[in-house]
Order: structure tokens, then C-alpha cells, then sequence
């Protein structure tokens, strides 16, 4: 309070009781929605871990910091097509970096009925062509690798089936020769042109018996999971290439209970490396 020595009038200021609301910045946002793609914050894996797994992927704790509308496109998606139907999160995300934001947290939503997305891996051969094959006897397949092939005794047949439904194409092919260094496999009984978008091979042991069809691949192999959730994680897909080493030719001979074996050069063999002997080739080749 102020002190007044003498009687007068006097003005003072007093400050008001309620202050002015100060700018703040509005560059920085929170936006939470559906998107086509993503991770959701707190959501669990598709799977439980196991002790024995190598790798194990944590919860996604937080939103995502988004820097620009490409970036969010990179993370989430596109806008989706009817944002009428619960769409609304990308074409804000496009209009709020459009008019000048700068940074916004994006807080992914799905639905309780979301599927979590995995493909199963298949264990077994099978050879891709490298180049389109015509529909005569004898031909010379180009292929990706010759691994399990055979010109005589086991897996000296080769099949033939469509990539799109894994049905069979033709008849038995029979395997006279192969090349290991040039990965190509002559064969006889080919009537009909492939393609090497349209159909894969597999070798299959000669038999009395033939079977229609080889036994089918199992289902035991390696587990990919989808990291986002909903019907884009169900688009999932792997490509495995091979890893196949050209071959290194042998020195000298090596009996059938030998525990090393002479080679011109290691260099594409490896610590861990499964080694594959390729007889009357009197070479090897690892993968």
C-alpha cells in the first residue's frame, strides 16, 4: 500500500486482478486417427516372444513426431480415399504442415478386430528361371542356381507349377545334364514355353513309382510378422534371393569319411557356411 502524507486527490494504477491470455505458437500439434499404415502407441506385438528368440521388437511407447507432410506419408500413408469413414487423419496431417505447422505428434488408432499380418516361410527347394525357356526337346533352362540337381540317380526329374495357384505345368522333365559355373539345366519332355514370372521348378527324385506330384514344401520354415496392423499389413510379402557361391573346383581326392577337403580357394566359403560337394563336377559350393 502507499503512504499519503497529505490530504488530496490521488490517481493510482492498480493492476487488474485477471491478466491478458498470451500468445502461444500453434506450430506444434497432436492429430490421432486412422491411417492405412503404422505403428499404434502402446499396442503389443502380434506374438509373444520366446526366450530362445534372437531379436525381440518393444512396444511402440509414444506418438510419432512427424516433421512435414512427406513425412507422414512415409510413416502413415497416404490420406485414404473416403474420409468419411473414420479418414479424416491424413487430410488434417496435409492442411495443418499446409498452413504452416512445423511438428505434430500422430497418435495411429485401429479397430479392436485389426489383423496382425504374418506369412509363413516354406522349407524346400525350388528354382526360378532366369530367362524365358521355349516349349522344345531338348532344351537349356537358365536359372537362378542348379542346388538339388541332378543328371542321374536323385532328383534327376524336374517339375514344372504356376507361381499363381501352384498347380502343375505339363509333365516330367528329365534332367541329362547341368552346369554349375553357367547355372543352366538341360532337359528332355519339355513341350510348352515358361515364363519366368509365371512359374517355378522343382527337382524330384527319380522313382519306379512316379507320383503325380512331388511331396509339398513345409511349412516349418522362418515366421515374418507385419509391423503395422490392419488390411495394409495383410499385403505383407518376402523376397529370398539366393546367396549361392560359385563353385571351387577340388585338389586331389577326398574319401567319403574325410573331415576336410582341399579346394583351390576359400574365398567364398565362410565361417558357418553350409558346404554342398557337386559329384562328377569335382568342385564344391557353399551358401
Amino acid at each position: 500500500m502507499p503512504e499519503y502524507l497529505s490530504p488530496g486527490v490521488f490517481i493510482e494504477e492498480v493492476p487488474a486482478r485477471l491478466k491478458a491470455i498470451e500468445g502461444v505458437s500453434t506450430s506444434t500439434a497432436g492429430l490421432v486417427g486412422a491411417s492405412e499404415r503404422g505403428t499404434v502407441a502402446g499396442l503389443a506385438l502380434p506374438y509373444t516372444p520366446a526366450a530362445a528368440d534372437v531379436i525381440t521388437l518393444p512396444l511402440d511407447p509414444a506418438p510419432v513426431l512427424v516433421t512435414s507432410f512427406a513425412d507422414f506419408v512415409r510413416q502413415f500413408g497416404p490420406p485414404l480415399p473416403d474420409p468419411a469413414t473414420n479418414g479424416y487423419l491424413g487430410h488434417a496431417a496435409r492442411a495443418f504442415f499446409d498452413n504452416g505447422g512445423k511438428r505434430a505428434y500422430v497418435a495411429r488408432v485401429t479397430g479392436a478386430g485389426a489383423a496382425r499380418a504374418n506369412l509363413q516361410v516354406h522349407q524346400g527347394v525350388i528354382l526360378r528361371l532366369a530367362r524365358r525357356a521355349r516349349g522344345v526337346s531338348p532344351q537349356t533352362l537358365f536359372v537362378a542356381n542348379v542346388r538339388d540337381v541332378a543328371a542321374a540317380g536323385t532328383n534327376a526329374n524336374l517339375r514344372v507349377y504356376r507361381i499363381s495357384d501352384g498347380a502343375q505345368v505339363g509333365g516330367v522333365l528329365a534332367v541329362t545334364d547341368y552346369d554349375v559355373t553357367a547355372n543352366t539345366i538341360t532337359v528332355t519332355g519339355l513341350a510348352t514355353d515358361l515364363e519366368p514370372d509365371e512359374v517355378y521348378l522343382r527337382p524330384h527324385p527319380v522313382a519306379a513309382a512316379d507320383p503325380a506330384a512331388p511331396a509339398p514344401l513345409a511349412a516349418a520354415g522362418p515366421k515374418f510378422y507385419a509391423r503395422s496392423t490392419g488390411a495394409w499389413g495383410g499385403r505383407l510379402a518376402v523376397t529370398i534371393t539366393s546367396a549361392e557361391r560359385p563353385p571351387t573346383p577340388l585338389v586331389g581326392t577326398a574319401a567319403a569319411s574325410a573331415t576336410s577337403i582341399t579346394v583351390q580357394s576359400t574365398a567364398s566359403v565362410y565361417r558357418g557356411a553350409i558346404v554342398r560337394t557337386l559329384p562328377g563336377r569335382r568342385a564344391v559350393t557353399s551358401w
